[in-house]
């Protein structure tokens, strides 16, 4: 599977097709044969047909709506048209900030189920404290159907209980791609930079948060539970009670996939993980080590040798 930057305008309509025969058994062969149909040059005619126009959103509060309005349901398609100033949710629901997006997995599925294109557009300082919540996340739950790309969030703070995470406290998609997050990311158990458990598939992205946890805490994926995470890294220092139950990039890994991806020994802090290579962020600062392992860096990352870590060209 291969998600590149240019929008959801990356997706080929296809993937409706084959997401509904694709179990945890069968996503190690679907990512290495590449059947998501993902292009560099965005969807096709029938796919933008078959999308419809898509939900602008251009505020925090348009943001908030989503599942929580008629007008903008879980299973909608979304795109951000501009960055968004969140740090007024500090402020929010006595201090609770931003309601997740969604609930966790239930008999109900309330989970976001939809298309989400970030479009490379900042949402900065969205804050979510809420200690005694789980699935805490811009999204709670993300849904086997659901489709999340070129998100950046940035300097955020989410706090919660169980399966906490800066993009989504769980992860049931296989379509989730170039998404990044920084800031600080909380609970007890199942916490991870961007994911807090991961149950479908994570390609292409990375985190810089600082995370921590009593257990299952990892820089960008707190349990990787039949899943995939593939070249992606994690960059942000990790802290748990727990030092068996505490990765630099997941913590826990069952009967899941971890491959081409890495973690920063000494920005992390941690020496170990349940997956991945952990590297110097020195070593890191040069694309040898991504070169080996396939990264694309003709159409999706980017690095200054020797002054910065990989980061997605729609950053630059």
């Amino acid at each position: 599977m291969r998600m590149r930057n240019v929008g959801l305008t990356t997706l080929c309509i296809g993937i409706f097709f084959f997401l509904p025969c694709c179990q945890h058994q069968t996503i190690p062969d679907a990512v290495t044969t590449h059947n998501f149909g993902w292009r560099r040059t965005g969807l096709s005619t029938e796919a933008i047909a078959a999308a419809g126009s898509p939900i602008e959103i251009a505020s925090i509060e348009a943001l908030q709506k989503i599942g929580k309005d008629a007008a903008y349901p879980l299973d909608g398609y979304y795109v951000l048209t501009t960055d968004i100033d969140a740090s007024e949710t500090s402020r929010w629901n006595n201090g609770a900030g931003f309601d997740p997006i969604g609930k966790l997995n239930d008999i109900k599925w309330k989970g976001f189920s939809g298309w989400f294109d970030g479009a490379g557009h900042k949402i900065t300082g969205l804050t979510i404290q809420r200690s005694e919540q789980s699935g805490i996340g811009l999204f709670a739950s993300l849904t086997q159907t659901a489709v999340v790309v070129n998100v950046i969030l940035e300097n955020g703070y989410f706090h919660g209980k169980y399966y906490v995470g800066a993009l989504a406290g769980e992860n049931h998609s296989n379509a989730v791609a170039a998404c990044h997050s920084s800031g600080i990311v909380k609970g007890r158990s199942r916490v991870g930079g961007l994911i807090g458990i991961n149950r479908g598939v994570v390609e292409a992205c990375y985190s810089t948060a600082t995370t921590s946890a009593d257990d299952r805490v990892g820089g960008l994926v707190g349990r990787n539970w039949k899943g995939v995470i593939s070249e992606s890294y994690a960059a942000g220092n990790v802290f748990g009670h727990d030092r068996e139950l505490t990765g630099g990039l997941v913590s826990q890994n069952d009967d899941g996939i971890v491959r081409s991806s890495f973690w920063a020994i000494d920005l992390t802090d941690q020496d170990k993980s349940a997956g991945g290579t952990g590297l110097r962020s020195d070593m890191m600062k040069a694309r040898a080590p991504f070169d080996n392992v396939g990264w694309d860096f003709s159409g999706m990352w980017t690095l200054i040798p020797g002054r910065s870590l990989p980061t997605f060209r729609f950053q630059q």
